[in-house]
Formats: structure tokens, C-alpha cells, sequence
């Protein structure tokens, strides 16, 4: 029987609804659904929001023991190559490396030692400093031209500090002051220069630390090149060994050598269009072509249905600009202002006073050819204009594959590169000649990091340059790719097997539509075979990255604070924070307390009461379900009033009084950087919304249009199992989030998850964390359904949280499922009934409505939510850090059992907790030495009574009356030394040294069952040995328990997650109830947190 899939995608959820259908496409009945949880692959990060991805730990760890190991490698070469020298590395005596700098010094002007050669060359080898020409690039300078041309962007949010470009600026800085240094001791020596060993043997003299990284001095590969070849010179005129050239070249090598990074060329997907070429870099200038001409496709002046294209000249002109560097901005864009200025001067004005339809309030500019805009900044426009199209073509790919700007060092970097089958590599001429010109600027780098455009584009140069040809002959890209590439759009046969989603490269994206595939192929295997139709709701988190993901966490965050401060301001003035009063402060606050159309001061008074209300600028219209922020200003009742449903122009742009006014609240919210209500309350081109079929269509088709790269490729892939057919047209479609919603509130499914929570005795909570209790929630659960504001009980401001429920996604799935083009047509049709009575003068409900397909859907949905199976996958592949970074030492004297403890040395002033001297004290109480121990306890207690501040209470030095020192630093017991791994090496004096690292948490805990009792202890097995065990299976009557593994309590029936295992009792799991999404820090044992410890944990069966 044919069914339809709704599916609620997110970062870490997957919510799947199934519904049969009819033959006319409706719902009748409901026979599988299904939740599933993951924990997302990043790393909460220390500053709130999203940190690296989980493995991005291990791998710079790993990278770390790369470097360890390829510097052993270089020091092991430098040995063997010793018998080049007539040398026996093994008679060789060790240096204790306390002269190494004054034998570097004198190596580099008088005969050493052949045998005192080879520790040198090691020293050398050893810290050999960064390489590349970027070590010595001069910093930036912009020109009077050019900080003009940057003015636009003043006003646009700046990205944050990027930490890799901040630390290679503090090495460049660094080398030029150390080269600056030991120009100053050369003429301090009377030397014309010295080298780097040398200067560093002057420090020693001087007894200043030779190390530089803390003075903020960094060495330079060439300034170490440059003193090998100094003392290879000085000592050849001593030893005719020395003197062949291929030695010398051989032990260069072994110093110097480095691999280069690998070409990310193998790694680029192909092009749908034409599958045996890879993707365009979009720095190619046909990649740039193409997204200009997708933004000429799309413009039009005014909006809506009255929208008229723009005609030939106009967009010859837009083209033209968007090509010419001059024109744009440091960032390739050009402003809406200066588009429509130059097309007036141009003599192609638009049509009346109609505006562009892409200038709105959150984007007020094109973006042009950035590639143009990154020549000219360095220079190189015209040598590069006067390039032909293949080494145009050549140049870009050549520097989008390369894996590093090292592999370009030296003027005969071309003779280096070879091909996959091995032979050398040929470069024309012209290519040649122009990346040198490129390196010889002081800001070569990657790409990026020169100002173009990173990443890859969806389609092949080839494929670019014929659909760039159709497109600017006034075709969109579909129609373009239809004329082109006739066989892409045609429906394909469907497989009855889903396949394998598409990396994407998104490690969050990746892992979430692994999960998707392996839902929707149970379900397909539940149901007998593919469905026929597919609608899925995509997380608006899917498509951003962890820099965007951490800006929008900054920006909830800040509107977290200013709703507290508004909260506290209201608390001030003695009124009530509620809800309501909080967002009118906010906007109150924002518009400096003046009205926007007429530039009257609101008071406070005022502002919270009728006299005022919330107001949309621009009239609503059938796309915008609910009211924006970014579009709401507070003004006076009358006002809003005298505006009615109309624009601020076409109510008073008439009077030019009135008008003045408003403009005058559009500076003063510009000044305050609300650019987006200055521009609405300004703007003079907007037209009424015309409501007719077409609208309405138009309207219904947009609900299932998302235009993120994510969605297209999810309905691509899920639409290999869906043939289209002449009932379901497009039989995938992409829903959106916004409309989602409001078909949950109007069909009054807020409250179910609430609802089946105080059924189980679960706390429900508002978005504030606070409980909220049955009797409010049955006094109030009209308001959440979205019924009348005094339907049954006094407004309520407070809402229940439904995301410390996993069980929301699949009430959103349960909704996706049902939307359909019918549905939102509905809908709109309704909404054009009430606009024409609003006109009419008779009162009307401007909102979109409409009756569920199902009828009793509230009761549908609470019998989903109670019976819904929570699948938490399971990762039994533990990963992360082998061991914590930490070095501990052994406690001097076992404990009690006889045991040693682990210790470690820190700053006493660094065990103080500002807010709680008891933190403190027990902190204090964990010092190895008793009568340390005893004696800044003593100071501790009376420096406390003496009424000194936890911050100030150890400013003044602890003294220790035996030895007359200060106590400055203090080891302190840590847990037993069995919990941490041994690393053992020797000294050069043969002294064996020990350090412990303890393990970076536990995988897994083992338990042996024998007649449904627990026999022995349990075993805690950490993340390094469950590495090392990951392969075997459990031996007979053992049971594992992972993180992250769903159980059942045979006491209750109830399922828990595993969400920590500790060694508490020999070893005890924390489990969390397979519903809660809240952290276990927020859990009690009412709300769902549970611990299993001794005989309770052979009551555990995983499932």
C-alpha cells in the first residue's frame, strides 16, 4: 500500500512518521513511526556553544607524536650518516648539552671535532624554526584608494579573531625582532653578522634564557640554513670529507627536508552535470561569472506578481558592474545604492519609484567578482587580465590544489612537481612568470587568505562556461541546465534499495544523514518497500559550520542577557517581568524611548500599558506567519492606529511634517546600528499583496522550497527511492521550520508533551528552567494551544519547555507528515477571506488556519508520544584522548592500604575559589606534606578571621618556620596511581625518571553474571584499553556496559541511557531516562537521573 514519510531531521535527532494513503493521496491510517537520538560529533566548547569536532583531539595528539617521531627520524639520519664523516656513531660520547651554544658558536669561525660536529648538527636539527616566505612577509598597507573603497564595510559585523592568522603574525613579528637583535650584537662583537647559535651563545654569557618563545623571539628555517652552511663552510677548510658535495647534500637533507602537505585535488567531488570532471574552485573566474549571472536572473523591480524583469540594457549594466573591481567594495560587494545611482546615470533608471526586489532589510548589496577584486589588491589585474582563458584556467586550479605555499619556495619551484604516474610535471611559461609574481608579494598565501573565494562550486568549468553562455542570454539555471544538459532533469527509475547518502564533507551533516539512512531503511523494511511520497524538515543548524553555529550561541546568548537586564530594570521600577512587559521594555529601550511616527517620547509607564502597542512596520502579508523582531517597533496606539494596514509612507508620506518626524527616528535607530527598521520605515516602494490563485500557489509551493545545499541534496537522495508519478508530481519535498510551528500551535499540539510528562510524573518546566505545576498547566493550557488570550484563565507569560523532552521531534514529525500544497492552499484561501473582510471594515483574525486532515489529532499524538520506541545509538568505537595532558608523580608514602597515591605541584595561590572559601579549604586539605599541610591551614583559618578576602588571603607569603622559605608551590594528593599509565626513560646519566598519566575517562564497564547474580567486582575498562579490546568480544556471562547504551531496569521496566560511568564502589553507572535531553547536572531522581551500582547493576539488560 502506498505511504507517505514525514520526517523532523535535525543535528541529533531523527523523528519518522508513516502514514497510508488513499487513492487520492489522504492519510487513513498510521503504521509506524519511530525517535532517533545521537549525540552530535563536537565537543561542547569552554566558552558555551560548540567547540572541534570530538576526534579533533585525537588527531592533534596524534599530530604530536607525528612531529616526536619525525624528529627522531632526523636525529637517527644525522647519526647513521656520521660513518660519512670516518665516524662510529657508537663511539660517539654523549653531550650533556650544557656547552652545545658555545660549540655552535665556535663551529661557525674555528676547527672542532669532527666527532663535536654531530651534536651540533643535531642541536640544529632539533629546533630548525617555521619555513616559508610568509616568515618574512611585511605587514599590509592599504592605500588612501583603498581604505575608501573598505568604507562600506564599517558598517557590517566583523568576523572574530582568527587564531592560527594571529599567532603566524606574532612569529613574523618575533623573527624580525630577533633579527633586529642580532644585528645589534654583531656590532656589539665587531662582526659584520653572526649566527643564530652565536647570538644564542651571547645570551648564555650574559645569563639570559636561550629560550626565545617567552621573550617573544622566534628563529627563522633560514636563519638555521644559513648557519649550517656557515659552519659546513668553515669546516670543510679543516676536513677533506667535508668537502664532497653530496655529504654536504645528505646531511642538508637530513636536517632540512620536509614533506609537503598533500594536494586536496584527490578529494574534490565531481560535477552532477558532467560526472568525469571535478568541481569548479570558485575562484575560477567562469565560477564567478556564473553566480553574478544568478543574481541578474533573479533580480526584479518591486515585488510580487507586479515584478518586472529587468531589461537587456540594465542587466548588461549590472553585469558590467558586478565585473569591474573599481566598483566594489574590499569584499567584492556593491551596494543597491550605488547599483541603482549608476543605472540612472547610465540612463537606465527603473521603473518609477520601484526598488529591487533583493534590497531588503538583511542584505543591501550584490556580490561581484572577487577574484578581480583579490588582483587588484595585490597588483597583479592587469598582467592577469592580459592572460589567456586556459592559463587563466591553469593558474587558479594550480593554487586551489596546492597543498601548502611552501611547496612554492625557490625561484625552481616548478621543476619539483610531478604527475600521478610519477614523471615531471610541465608548466607554461606564462603560468611560471605569473606565480612568481604572486610569490614575490609580501601576502602570498593560500588562496583565501590572498582575498578569493574559497571552496568548490556544485558544477565543472566546463559545465559553468556553457551554462554562463545561456544565462546571459536571459535564461535562469534551471531553464539553462535544461537546454544544456537535457537528460539531468528527466526522472530517473527508483531503486527499491535506499543507497548510502553522500558525504558532504559536514562532519555534523555526514552523521546525521547516516542516521537518517539507517531510519528510513527500517521503516522501508517494516513497510514492505519505498514510500511514495517523502516530506523532511531540515534543522536550520544542519548547513552551518562551528564558527556560524558559535556566532548564532553569541547572539542567543546576548539577547539571554539583555532579557535579563530588561527583567532587573522592570524589577527596579516596581513592575511585573512578564513575558509581555519584557519584549515591550526591549523594543521600548531599543527606539530610545520615542514613538517612530511621530518622535514623541514614550515613558515607561506608557510603554507597558494599551497606550502602546507592538507594531509591524510593513504591512503583514500571507508569507509572514509570525511577527519578526528585527521588523517590530512599539509605537503609540494612535499612531498605530492612524497607520492602519499600510506602509509609514503611504500613511504619512503626505504630510511633510509627519514625515520629517519619521525620519528623524530612522536616523536615530541608524545611529544605533538598526539599519533594517531604518530602511522599512523609509522605504517608499512597497506595493500591496495581491491575493489571487496565483498567489496562493505560489504561496503553497514556497512551503516546500528550501533553498539550502543541504535540503536539495537530501531530496536528491531520498528521491532515488521515490519515482515521481502524474499524482504526486515531485514526490520529495523539503518543509520548512516556520510553518511547522504554527500548524502545531493552531491544531493544539504544544501541550501534548507536557500532558503525557505529568502522567509519568515527570517535572515540566518553563523556558526559564522553572517548574511549572498541574494546576497551572490546567489553568493555562488554552493560551499554549494558541486558543483566545482569556480563553479559561488569566494571560499566561510563561511556556512550557518542550526540548527537555526528546520526544518533541516526533510530535513535529507526526505534523511534517501531514502538510501538503493542498494544505497550505487551504490555508491561504483562508487567509484572502479574512483580508477582504479586514477591507470591508468588518473585524477579522488575520492569521492562517486550518482543521487538521485528521480528525482527534491531539489524541493521536499523545498515544504516539507514550508508546514512541527512543533508539540512542550506540558507539561502542571509543574515541578521544588516550590520557589527560597532566604529568603526576608518586606520593612519597603509601596510604592507609598501603597504596601510593598520584600528586602533583601546583601554585598555592591557585587553589583559592573566590566564591567559596569550604572549596578552598578542601583543597588545602589534599597537600602531601603534613606539616605543610598544617601550616598553610593555620594561615588559611587566621588570615580568614582576620577578615581578609579569599582573593587577597595569600597575597602575603606563607612562611615555613623550619626553613625560613616561602610556600609558593605545594604537591597535592590526587586518586590512586593504579588509575594512571607509567612512562618511564632514562637521563643522560643513566637515572631512570618516571611520570604517570591518567586515563581520559572510562569506555565501558564489565560485570560477570552467573545465575542472575553479580560474581566479583566490576571492571572499569578506560579509553585506552577499550582501544586495544574494541575487536574481541566479552567472554561468556560477561555483560558491557557502554556509554551511551540504552538499558532496562527489570525492577521497573523504565529505560535509561548511560550517560557516565565512575568509579564510585568499584565502579557505578549514571543513567539518564531514554526521553530526558536535559545534562545528568540538571537531572534529580524525580526527573529521571538514576545511578546503578553493586547487585542493581545485574538488574540492567542492554536493548
Amino acid at each position: 500500500m502506498a505511504y507517505r514519510l514525514g520526517l523532523d531531521v535535525g543535528t541529533a535527532s531523527c523523528g519518522l512518521v508513516a502514514w497510508h494513503l488513499d487513492e487520492t493521496g489522504h492519510p487513513v491510517s498510521l503504521p509506524y513511526y519511530s525517535l532517533d537520538i545521537w549525540q552530535e560529533p563536537l565537543l561542547p566548547a569552554k566558552s558555551g556553544g560548540v567547540g572541534e569536532p570530538k576526534k579533533a583531539a585525537r588527531r592533534a595528539a596524534r599530530m604530536m607524536r607525528r612531529g616526536i617521531c619525525r624528529r627522531a627520524r632526523r636525529l637517527r639520519r644525522i647519526a647513521y650518516l656520521a660513518e660519512r664523516l670516518g665516524l662510529d656513531r657508537h663511539q660517539i660520547a654523549s653531550d650533556s648539552g650544557q656547552q652545545i651554544h658555545a660549540l655552535r658558536a665556535r663551529a661557525a669561525e674555528e676547527r672542532i671535532e669532527l666527532s663535536q660536529l654531530i651534536p651540533v648538527l643535531l642541536h640544529l636539527a632539533k629546533n630548525r624554526g617555521p619555513s616559508g616566505d610568509w616568515v618574512y612577509s611585511e605587514p599590509e598597507r592599504k592605500s588612501t584608494k583603498e581604505k575608501k573603497r573598505d568604507a562600506d564595510d564599517e558598517t557590517r559585523p566583523t568576523e572574530g579573531p582568527d587564531e592560527k592568522a594571529i599567532e603566524m603574525g606574532k612569529i613574523v613579528g618575533g623573527v624580525r625582532h630577533l633579527e633586529a637583535l642580532m644585528a645589534e650584537a654583531a656590532l656589539e662583537l665587531g662582526k659584520d653578522s653572526i649566527t643564530l647559535g652565536q647570538y644564542l651563545n651571547l645570551r648564555r654569557q650574559k645569563k639570559i634564557s636561550t629560550t626565545l618563545g617567552p621573550a617573544g623571539l622566534y628563529p627563522s628555517r633560514r636563519m638555521v640554513e644559513q648557519e649550517f652552511a656557515r659552519i659546513w663552510d668553515t669546516q670543510s677548510a679543516f676536513y677533506a670529507v667535508m668537502r664532497d658535495a653530496d655529504t654536504c647534500e645528505q646531511f642538508r637533507a637530513a636536517i632540512f627536508d620536509q614533506r609537503p602537505l598533500k594536494s586536496p585535488a584527490p578529494m574534490v567531488g565531481r560535477c552532477p552535470l558532467e560526472p568525469t570532471l571535478p568541481r569548479s574552485p570558485a575562484a575560477q573566474m567562469a565560477a564567478q561569472a556564473f553566480r553574478i549571472e544568478k543574481q541578474i536572473a533573479d533580480l526584479r523591480w518591486g515585488m510580487g506578481r507586479r515584478a518586472e524583469q529587468l531589461n537587456s540594457q540594465q542587466r548588461e549594466t549590472v553585469r558590467t558592474l558586478l565585473h569591474n573591481p573599481e566598483m566594489l567594495t574590499a569584499k567584492g560587494e556593491l551596494s543597491f545604492k550605488k547599483l541603482l545611482d549608476e543605472l540612472r546615470a547610465r540612463g537606465f533608471p527603473g521603473p518609477g519609484t520601484r526598488g529591487l526586489n533583493m534590497d531588503r532589510a538583511s542584505r543591501d548589496s550584490l556580490k561581484g567578482n572577487t577574484t578581480l577584486v583579490a588582483f587588484h589588491r595585490l597588483g597583479l589585474l592587469s598582467a592577469w587580465q592580459a592572460l589567456d582563458d586556459k592559463t587563466q584556467v591553469q593558474i587558479i586550479n594550480f593554487l586551489a590544489d596546492l597543498g601548502s605555499p611552501e611547496a612554492l619556495d625557490g625561484r625552481n619551484w616548478h621543476l619539483n612537481f610531478k604527475t600521478t604516474s610519477g614523471e615531471k610535471r610541465k608548466f607554461s611559461e606564462a603560468l611560471v612568470t605569473f606565480i612568481n609574481c604572486m610569490r614575490d608579494k609580501s601576502n602570498f598565501d593560500r588562496l583565501s587568505k590572498m582575498g578569493f573565494e574559497s571552496g568548490r562550486m556544485s558544477y565543472s568549468i566546463k559545465a559553468l562556461g556553457k551554462l554562463n553562455a545561456l544565462m546571459q542570454e536571459g535564461w535562469d539555471e534551471r531553464t539553462a541546465i535544461d537546454q544544456a544538459y537535457p537528460e539531468y532533469h528527466k526522472p530517473r527509475a527508483a531503486s527499491l534499495e535506499l543507497p548510502l547518502p553522500p558525504e558532504t564533507g559536514n562532519t555534523v551533516v555526514d552523521v546525521a544523514m547516516r542516521q537518517v539512512y539507517r531510519a528510513v531503511r527500517k521503516a522501508m523494511e517494516a513497510l514492505g518497500g519505498p514510500p511514495t511520497e517523502v516530506i523532511v524538515e531540515l534543522s536550520r543548524d544542519m548547513a552551518l559550520g562551528v564558527g556560524k553555529r558559535n556566532e548564532i550561541e553569541s547572539k542567543i546568548d546576548k539577547n539571554r542577557k539583555a532579557r535579563l537586564q530588561a527583567k532587573n530594570a522592570l524589577e527596579t521600577q516596581g513592575q511585573e517581568s512578564t513575558e509581555r512587559n519584557i519584549q515591550r521594555y526591549l523594543l521600548w529601550e531599543s527606539q530610545g524611548h520615542y514613538c517612530p511616527y511621530c518622535a514623541d517620547r514614550i515613558s515607561i509607564g506608557d510603554a507597558l500599558s494599551a497606550a502602546t502597542e507592538r507594531e509591524h512596520i510593513l504591512p503583514r502579508s500571507l508569507t509572514r506567519v509570525g511577527g519578526k523582531r528585527n521588523q517590530l517597533v512599539l509605537a503609540h496606539r494612535a499612531c498605530n492606529q492612524q497607520k492602519e494596514n499600510r506602509t509609514p509612507w503611504q500613511a504619512f508620506g503626505a504630510d511633510e511634517n509627519r514625515w520629517q518626524r519619521v525620519k528623524l527616528c530612522a536616523e536615530m535607530l541608524t545611529k544605533s546600528k538598526q539599519w533594517g527598521k531604518a530602511k522599512l520605515l523609509l522605504k517608499e516602494d512597497w506595493e500591496e499583496e495581491v491575493l489571487d490563485d496565483e498567489a496562493i500557489q505560489g504561496f503553497s509551493d514556497r512551503q516546500f522550497h528550501e533553498s539550502s545545499w543541504i535540503a536539495k541534496l537530501t531530496a536528491q537522495w531520498l528521491g532515488r527511492v521515490c519515482p515521481p508519478t502524474e499524482r504526486n508530481g515531485q514526490p520529495v519535498m523539503v518543509s520548512r521550520g516556520e510553518l511547522t510551528a504554527h500548524l502545531r500551535r493552531i491544531w493544539k499540539l504544544n501541550t501534548v508533551i507536557p500532558e503525557v510528562r505529568f502522567e509519568t510524573g515527570l517535572p515540566v518546566l518553563d523556558e526559564e528552567g522553572k517548574a511549572i505545576t498541574r494546576v497551572e498547566f490546567d489553568r493555562h493550557r488554552l493560551w499554549w494551544d494558541g486558543q483566545e488570550r482569556h480563553a479559561g484563565a488569566i494571560p499566561a507569560d510563561r511556556r512550557p519547555d518542550k526540548r527537555i523532552d526528546h520526544r518533541h521531534h516526533i510530535v513535529d514529525a507526526l505534523v511534517i507528515s501531514l502538510t501538503s500544497r493542498s494544505l497550505f492552499v487551504r490555508m491561504a484561501q483562508n487567509y484572502k477571506l479574512e483580508r477582504e473582510r479586514e477591507k470591508r471594515g468588518e473585524r477579522a483574525r488575520m492569521s492562517l488556519h486550518e482543521a487538521p486532515p485528521i480528525p482527534l489529532i491531539r489524541d493521536l499524538a499523545l498515544e504516539i508520544v507514550r508508546n514512541v520506541e527512543i533508539r540512542h545509538k550506540r558507539d561502542h568505537h571509543p574515541d578521544g584522548a588516550l590520557f589527560d595532558q597532566t604529568a603526576y608523580g608518586r606520593s612519597r608514602k603509601p596510604d592507609e592500604g598501603g597504596s601510593h597515591l598520584l600528586t602533583s605541584s601546583k601554585r598555592l595561590a591557585s587553589l583559592i575559589d573566590p566564591a567559596n572559601a569550604g572549596k578552598t579549604r578542601g583543597r588545602l586539605e589534599t597537600i602531601e606534606s603534613e606539616k605543610t599541610r598544617e601550616i598553610v591551614l593555620s594561615a588559611f583559618e587566621q588570615r580568614l578571621r582576620a577578615g581578609k578576602s579569599l582573593k587577597q588571603i595569600f597575597d602575603e607569603p606563607v612562611v615555613h618556620p623550619q626553613y625560613g622559605t616561602h610556600i609558593s608551590r605545594v604537591r597535592l594528593l590526587r586518586e590512586s596511581e593504579h588509575t594512571a599509565a607509567v612512562v618511564r626513560h632514562k637521563n643522560r646519566h643513566g637515572q631512570m625518571l618516571e611520570k604517570r598519566y591518567t586515563h581520559s575517562g572510562n569506555a565501558y564497564l564489565e560485570i560477570m553474571i552467573e545465575d542472575g547474580k553479580l560474581v566479583g567486582a566490576p571492571r572499569l575498562v578506560n579509553i585506552q584499553e577499550a582501544m586495544l579490546e574494541k575487536s574481541s568480544r566479552p567472554p561468556h556471562g560477561v555483560r558491557r556496559f557502554w556509554k551511551g547504551d540504552t538499558i532496562q531496569d527489570a525492577r521497573d521496566g523504565k529505560s535509561f541511557v548511560i550517560r557516565q560511568i565512575k568509579s564510585e564502589g568499584g565502579g557505578a553507572l549514571i543513567g539518564a531516562l531514554n526521553s530526558e535531553a536535559r545534562e545528568v547536572r540538571d537531572l534529580t531522581a524525580a526527573s529521571g537521573y538514576r545511578m546503578f551500582k553493586g547487585k542493581s547493576l545485574a538488574k540492567l539488560t542492554v536493548i
